[in-house]
């Protein structure tokens, strides 16, 4: 008997060694399946990797490229959390030369859709795909300086034989100056060594155009944060012209037009100045969202205006969308500064005899718009400008829809140098409210 439960024993012994065993392959062979299974799906992902990044090394059109910049630049948004936002000024004003007047630049799409009517003309820009993709953006410096001299004669045809480059104020070396300096023969640009710089700021650049040697400063750009500076405060404050030593400057108002009127007037004062400083006629602020763009006319006590917001622009205006991105608006308007001889000496002389300063702190005037006054209701909303319905046919989407096979190319406005051509609405208040003048 004991033989016989001895024998059970083993029996049962035997056949659950035996089942473990099986259960051990089994879970041997899910453990294989499921390292298949995950060598397929590595592999699958290492497949669309390479295909991704073959896609990105594939050049665009400059229609498809402008499109891809213009998706980046949507996704910019303010940073509102106090903890995250950097801190200081917005702009500091003290003694700089501030326009007399600060007027609607009412010629400025007519004269922005001058560059694209040239373009359209140029089939290598359309047909060739030239231009990095968004995702190799980090190389479009170098990549788009290739796409230009691939076709020296097209490339000619806008810019001449030159480059242009984007300096802030720690990149004008020394031999730069100088090189500057000898380009603009005796133009007096340059102060003393024991003056103030009262126009060096970190966040200030300057466009440079380089040809044969000598460099010619072009455009003067200031960046904003746009939590510093809002669109709300943007379009409130430039509502309307505005002459600043009667509107704003030393006088007591009270609402927030008048607090954005001034606010306005101090950012637009500081380019301005520098503007004057540079002796060059174009120039924008730059806040990520939106882009004021200026321009000083033969007469430098006064300065004219656009703003826009490439974001809205290209959604409300179909027809010209691709013209109207901020990619395009600035390549436009770097094209105006081109087309313009430098002002002499002078316009300089007339500038400095004539224009005053402005004594005044901007951390003063910040500080006067409690936060929530920034959400004011009298606070005026964006409204795209219509351009000029003889100038409303895109030469980017004519090029594009015909396939390289030429192109009715944008019509042309008159030369005129006029900066009065028609009223258009931009920005439109919300609701009407002037500043207390003098």
């Amino acid at each position: 008997m004991e033989d016989e439960i001895a024998t059970l024993r083993a029996e049962l012994a035997e056949a659950q060694r035996k089942q473990e065993v099986a259960e051990r392959g089994r879970q041997e062979e899910q453990r294989r399946r499921e390292e298949e299974q995950r060598r397929r799906e590595e592999e699958q992902r290492r497949r669309e990797y390479a295909e991704q990044v073959a896609a990105t090394a594939v050049n665009q059109s400059l229609a498809d490229f402008l499109e891809s910049c213009h998706a980046l630049c949507k996704k910019i948004r303010p940073v509102t959390d106090p903890s995250s936002v950097t801190r200081g000024s917005t702009t500091d004003s003290t003694s700089r030369l501030f326009p007399q007047t600060i007027a609607l630049w009412e010629d400025f799409s007519e004269r922005q859709q001058r560059t694209w009517a040239v373009l359209s003309s140029i089939a290598e820009l359309w047909q060739e795909p030239l231009y990095p993709s968004i995702e190799a953006c980090k190389s479009v410096e170098g990549d788009m300086h290739t796409a230009l001299v691939r076709n020296h004669e097209s490339a000619s045809s806008l810019l001449g034989h030159g480059q242009i480059s984007f300096e802030n104020q720690e990149r004008f070396r020394a031999a730069e100056m100088a090189t500057l300096s000898d380009t603009m023969g005796e133009l007096a640009i340059q102060r003393k060594s024991d003056q103030p710089r009262r126009n060096t700021r970190a966040d200030q650049f300057c466009v440079l155009w380089r040809q044969d040697g000598s460099v010619r400063p072009l455009i003067a750009i200031e960046y904003k944060a746009p939590h510093k500076l809002t669109i709300q405060e943007i379009c409130t404050g430039l509502q309307s012209d505005m002459q600043p030593e009667r509107d704003v400057i030393d006088q007591e108002g009270e609402g927030f037009v008048f607090l954005c009127r001034r606010l306005l007037a101090a950012v637009i004062t500081q380019l301005f100045s520098y503007m004057i400083d540079k002796c060059v006629r174009y120039g924008y602020i730059c806040t990520g969202e939106a882009y004021i763009f200026l321009r000083i006319p033969d007469d430098p006590t006064a300065v004219y205006f656009s703003v826009n917001i490439p974001k809205n622009d290209y959604e409300v205006d179909a027809e010209s969308r691709l013209e109207r991105t901020a990619v395009s608006q600035v390549f436009a308007f770097i094209q105006q500064a081109l087309s313009e001889d430098q002002p002499g000496q002078a316009w300089i002389d007339d500038a400095k005899a004539t224009l005053k300063g402005w004594q005044v702190e901007f951390v003063d005037v910040l500080a006067t718009i409690p936060e929530t006054e920034r959400k004011s209701k009298e606070a005026s909303e964006y409204r795209p400008r219509e351009w000029r319905k003889g100038m409303r046919r895109s030469s980017i989407r004519l090029r594009s829809q015909c396939g390289g096979q030429g192109t009715d190319a944008t019509s042309k406005s008159d030369d005129s140098e006029s900066d009065g051509a028609e009223r258009a609405a931009s920005p439109t208040p919300v609701a009407q409210t002037r500043s207390r003048t003098a």
